[in-house]
């Protein structure tokens, strides 16, 4: 019997030990993952050989792992667009000032002028990324409200009819009644952005259309023009930071890339969500959509 009972025990031990070994296994393997991970490094991957908790989790660190090697290429490429936007003014600026130390251009009222809009377009630049990083955490320190939106895109319009009068554009509007919750100067800043790139990208003596109308418990802005309007191609990449689609039109006419990267954080920060699509009459549709506002949201 005791050689019986002391085989017992030596088959539990053994027992023990793999099972124990089985279930170790797999968490070592994930905490080595997780450390990797705080290493930056994205590219090892984890085995998932099971269907059960372990291997969800395996397959959750995974897909960490991948956006986290995305947002790090997306960093390192925002990084070197800023240094490129940068470089380009600072560039001239440089070249300017030598040129004129040195006596190779007069320092006239013409050439200290083309220096001067140089500086300038280098400060709004510098202003935008600011008002970038501001609005990537804008729900923070927003001032929040209930807006009648038709009221404040009426008045938007109204200070915005110089422009499209220098451009001989003819607006239509169709504003239905809709009230929001959220920060007014933010959304202004919004709005206007949207109307000033109808203004200054649609051809001359053409039209826009910009209809407010609720949709469920949502209330939608579209604005559309008469053109001209873009690609595909285009069209996927006009939220991205720092995307011009005319890659040859400088920050003095077409701006840094950054405004529609900004009006899409500030729509975030309130709920809501913008895009842009295809108009059916040779333009661009963009197309905000924020919820309706409702008591709750003050409680």
């Amino acid at each position: 019997m005791l050689w019986f009972a002391g085989l017992a025990m030596v088959i539990a031990s053994l027992a023990s030990y793999f099972f124990t070994r089985f279930l170790t296994k797999p968490v070592k393997q994930l905490t080595e993952r997780a450390e990797q991970l705080a290493n930056r490094d994205f590219e090892t991957k984890l085995p998932v050989n099971s269907n059960d908790e372990l291997g969800e989790l395996s397959h959750s660190l995974n897909r960490v792992s991948d956006k986290l090697a995305r947002y790090e290429m997306q960093q390192k490429q925002w990084l070197q667009d800023i240094a490129h936007e940068l470089r380009t003014p600072l560039t001239i600026i440089r070249g300017e000032m030598e040129a004129l130390v040195d006596g190779v251009i007069p320092a006239n009222r013409e050439n200290l002028t083309l220096l001067q809009l140089e500086i300038l377009r280098l400060n709004r630049l510098i202003d935008d990324l600011h008002e970038l990083a501001i609005t990537d955490n804008l729900e923070l320190s927003m001032q929040t409200q209930p807006i009648q939106l038709d009221s404040l895109i009426a008045t938007l319009c109204k200070r915005c009819e110089g422009l499209l009068q220098k451009r001989g554009l003819t607006l239509s509007m169709r504003l239905d009644s809709g009230c929001v919750w959220g920060d007014e100067a933010r959304l202004s800043q919004v709005f206007t952005n949207l109307l000033k790139n109808c203004a200054h990208y649609t051809e001359l003596e053409g039209n826009i259309w910009l209809e407010l109308r609720r949709k469920g418990n949502n209330v939608q802005l579209l604005i559309e023009d008469s053109g001209p309007g873009v690609s595909d191609e285009q069209l996927d990449k006009l939220f991205q930071r720092l995307y011009r689609t005319d890659q040859s039109r400088n920050s003095q006419t077409g701006g840094a890339g950054l405004g529609l990267a900004i009006c899409e954080n500030i729509i975030a920060a309130h709920h809501g969500h913008i895009q842009a699509m295809h108009g059916a009459k040779g333009g661009l549709i963009i197309l905000v959509t924020l919820p309706l506002y409702s008591m709750e949201q003050t409680t």
